[in-house]
């Protein structure tokens, strides 16, 4: 499982990553990635901490097992998800 944590000031980062399986992602402030974000396996992604999480590019299209937020709040404002059926 993948496990990335955020715990620095509220930003945005136009830096593009690659959800190739499970994953949590924790963020403790604010991130939002206006970078296209790709995932090469459909996967589980979970959201932990109380901060916030924004994917906010219109290419993201992910496809994904579960996707769950367990803290925080999670924004998908552009593009799409498709739970996996």
């Amino acid at each position: 499982m993948q496990k990335s944590s955020y715990i620095g000031p509220i930003t945005t980062t136009n830096r593009a990553f690659t959800i190739t399986g499970n994953a949590t992602l924790d963020v403790a402030n604010g991130l939002t990635f206006s970078s296209q974000i790709v995932n090469t396996a459909v996967a589980n992604v979970t959201k932990t901490s109380a901060g916030a999480l924004t994917f906010s590019n219109a290419s993201n299209n992910l496809t994904l097992n579960i996707l769950q937020v367990q803290q925080g709040t999670l924004n998908l404002n552009a593009g799409s998800y498709s739970p996996n059926s």
